[in-house]
């Protein structure tokens, strides 16, 4: 891989505050931050900073630890909802969903490193 992507963990106190206060909400961010587009422009519409969330059981959270930390992050103006399960409209071949859309708000915790390349920057 010629530009292999990577995010970085910044030491401030929102980090550390989330660390010792909320484990489970840092965890999900460090999810989000992983999960996080880094370039706009392809087929699925995402943008930069959106990421596809969802999916409790396979990062090894109950649903409630799930619940609760998307409400921490998103109080905290770290996140945004922008589409859940709920909220999404049925496509017409009536496809699976993929999850909880999120975006990715603050860079004060992660920077996940955009393409500045093409002019993006969150």
């Amino acid at each position: 891989m010629n530009n292999p992507s990577f995010v970085q963990l910044n030491i401030h106190e929102s980090t550390w505050e989330l660390i010792h206060k909320h484990p489970k909400a840092f965890f999900l961010l460090t999810i989000i931050a992983l999960r996080a587009r880094r370039v706009s422009g392809l087929e699925d519409g995402l943008e930069v900073g959106d990421a596809h969330i969802g999916d409790w059981h396979a990062i090894g959270l109950t649903e409630g630890e799930y619940r609760r930390a998307k409400m921490i992050l998103e109080k905290k103006g770290i996140i945004r909802i922008k589409e859940t399960n709920r909220t999404r409209k049925i496509s017409m071949d009536r496809e699976t969903t993929k999850g909880t859309l999120v975006q990715l708000l603050r860079s004060d915790i992660f920077h996940i490193n955009p393409d500045f390349c093409r002019g993006l920057h969150v």
